[in-house]
């Protein structure tokens, strides 16, 4: 069996495990609830934080990948690639992201390769945010290091990579991706980056403090312990078990808060991008009419 392979039905396993324990006694009766309990008030101001995190998103790309694209159509490659990695089992959803870029002309190795820099820089920044929850001085400590080492550590952290990056085939991932690189940028990346997981963990902390049943920063730490548990390969279908696990571990409240918040990413990334494919077909619909138009 193919390492993917394993990872899928490990995933599967730990999916199934997930929805044998909600379906059991009234877990999702108890979901419903906190639901109704933060009713519009609470879900509203939480979908706009999130969907805030969008545009973000395709500004960091845009400032990462080395041909340039409108924000409009980053934008949607941004929500499509966020609602199929929310969807489909062990990481297959990232392989969206390549495959959308290279409509646009970007190469699979180069968008792949930069694909890897963002989750690293993901990596980073959560790790360091759920360590800011427990150890406010650790924390700070070291996100002030990180920043400091990307703008003044600029030419040592080139010359690594210009020193990894030595194989024929991934000099070119050099040359076109990294080499093009000032610090201004890389730093500006990382903000980007720190806002947005700040941003979308405050979105979830909203919500949850709606229902009554959470305090802010409890389920700040939820949020963040649970896009932490993503960062093992393994996951099931729509990410089950992984974010309700590290969502437990992190806020030390039960699978319930850790379901409705993953619930409510799952819907609101799912609408996101169902609204960018519904404007990309009727601005399609709109130039053929005017293609149309202007045919003698």
């Amino acid at each position: 069996m193919s390492t993917r392979k394993t990872y899928i039905v490990l995933g599967a396993i730990i999916a199934s495990i997930t929805s044998y324990y909600l379906l059991r006694e009234n877990t999702l009766k108890d979901i419903g609830s906190l639901w109704k309990l933060s009713g519009i008030r609470g879900v509203a101001p939480a979908f706009v934080l999130y969907l805030l995190t969008y545009p973000l998103r395709a500004e960091r790309w845009r400032l990462l990948l080395p041909r340039p694209i409108a924000r409009r159509e980053m934008l949607k490659i941004v929500a499509f690639h966020t609602a199929l990695a929310n969807i489909l089992p062990a990481k297959l959803g990232e392989l969206a992201f390549p495959a959308l870029l290279k409509k646009k002309g970007i190469k699979v190795l180069i968008s792949g390769s930069l694909l890897l820099l963002g989750r690293g820089m993901d990596a980073v920044c959560i790790l360091s945010l759920l360590l800011l929850t427990f150890s406010p001085l650790v924390g700070s400590s070291l996100i002030a290091f990180e920043f400091g080492f990307a703008f003044f550590g600029f030419k040592a952290i080139d010359r690594i990579f210009k020193g990894i990056l030595t194989i024929p085939r991934l000099k070119e991932v050099y040359s076109r991706g990294w080499e093009r690189f000032t610090r201004e940028e890389l730093t500006k990346a990382f903000g980007i980056t720190y806002a947005v997981w700040i941003i979308k963990g405050a979105g979830i902390a909203s919500l949850l403090t709606a229902s009554g049943k959470m305090k802010f920063i409890e389920a700040f730490k939820g949020s963040i312990g649970a896009e932490c548990s993503f960062l093992i390969p393994i996951s099931g279908f729509l990410g089950l078990g992984n974010y309700e696990a590290g969502w437990v571990i992190a806020s030390g409240t039960s699978i319930k808060e850790g379901f409705f918040a993953h619930s409510f990413l799952l819907i609101s990334s799912a609408l996101i991008a169902l609204i960018c494919s519904l404007t990309s077909l009727k601005t399609s619909s709109t130039d053929m009419e005017d293609m149309q138009g202007r045919t003698p």
